[in-house]
């Protein structure tokens, strides 16, 4: 009889062990690769839309700005005392939040010069066209930075479509109606102070182009508004601004009544409902773009507890598939640990020391060709 040259069969036990190491690691390394990709994909998501949420707090704080550079040119304008408390709180507000977001916003310089442009602006009564072109010239500062604000934010980039369209909406068309508005306004009464007629038939087609740059922003922002709330999974964002954009539209459509007729100077009935409607489009301006902001702060506060859960699911998943590919294992090597002192003995595929000897001396006598 002869014995065969083969491994002991506890020999094949380093050999199991190492399948078993192996079989865990083609479990946890996909995993761990597909769960480092959902953490960086929710990370990037959560970066985005948080910058998202500084920019929208700075830009509410620019907007009232703007608001209250229109009421201090209209009184500038009619003749009215200049009341800065309104103004000044404004800016207080807008230079805070430039404190906290200018870093990331890039906006400090932008904000520098439209805040020295304010300081800089006529309180009294003058010459009524000198300080509507400096007001005129902070409004477009005031403009770019809020431009500004909405690009380095990346709101003009947002994925969502409810939120892409209200951010147009609050954040370049409301903006410009504003502007747009003041300009009539403060157009149409110089317009009408004005003796000489040349001057004022020029001024009077100026009225008509700044009434159909109006109409314009104020069409797109109401389109915008009902392409959100066309698209949007809120419940409450149709509730909650279509009163306030019925409000704004209402308002524009009284500051722009039938034109003058050409070498007709407006009366001063007319010239004083004329403020009292650019008065009334400010306030629900105002009013319009609370809402507005507020809406998209809220769905992207939504965007971000769901970014959250994704998160905690991710890592959820992670610790089950690293429980259930570690466990086996460690359930093998516990049943393996039978002495007292609580040492394992050597694995089951490890050879003894009488076995190994006999596998020698048997290959030997295979290799001598002597029968056992």
């Amino acid at each position: 009889m002869r014995l065969s040259a083969r491994w002991p069969d506890d020999a094949r036990g380093p050999v199991a062990m190492a399948l078993r190491l192996l079989l865990v690691l083609a479990l946890v390394v996909p995993i761990a690769t597909l769960f480092g990709l959902v953490w960086r994909s929710t990370e990037d998501g959560t970066r985005f839309a948080t910058l998202e949420r500084h920019g929208v707090s700075y830009v509410g704080t620019l907007v009232s700005v703007e608001l209250a550079l229109a009421e201090s040119q209209s009184a500038v304008l009619t003749g009215r005392p200049v009341s800065t408390e309104k103004l000044t709180r404004a800016i207080d507000a807008a230079e805070a939040s430039d404190a906290r977001y200018g870093d990331e916003l890039r906006t400090h310089e932008r904000w520098a010069d439209v805040r020295a442009k304010i300081e800089a602006l006529p309180s009294r009564n003058g010459d009524l066209a000198a300080a509507s072109s400096a007001y005129a010239e902070t409004a477009d500062l005031l403009l770019a930075l809020i431009e500004k604000v909405r690009s380095n934010s990346r709101l003009i980039r947002d994925p969502e479509a409810d939120t892409y369209y209200l951010q147009d909406a609050a954040v370049q068309e409301l903006p410009e109606s504003i502007v747009s508005a003041n300009r009539l306004v403060h157009l149409a009464l110089l317009t009408a102070q004005h003796p000489d007629g040349a001057d004022q038939n020029t001024g009077l087609a100026d009225l008509m182009s700044l009434r159909a740059a109006l109409d314009s922003n104020a069409t797109d922002l109401a389109d915008d508004v009902r392409q959100a709330v066309d698209t949007t999974g809120s419940r409450t964002l149709g509730g909650n601004l279509l009163s306030p954009l019925d409000r704004f539209r209402q308002a524009i459509d009284a500051l722009m009544p039938p034109p003058t007729p050409m070498g007709e100077r407006p009366s001063a009935a007319g010239s004083a409902s004329i403020v009292q409607a650019g008065e009334e489009a400010h306030a629900a301006a105002g009013v319009l773009s609370n809402a507005m902001l507020a809406e998209i702060d809220s769905l992207l506060v939504v965007r971000l507890d769901a970014l959250a859960d994704r998160r905690n699911l991710a890592i959820g998943a992670m610790a089950i598939a690293v429980l259930l590919a570690v466990i086996p294992p460690v359930v093998t090597l516990v049943r393996d640990c039978r002495r007292p002192t609580g040492r394992c003995d050597p694995p089951r595929g490890a050879p003894s020391t009488s076995a190994h000897a006999e596998f020698v001396a048997a290959a030997a006598l295979e290799r001598s060709g002597a029968p056992r």
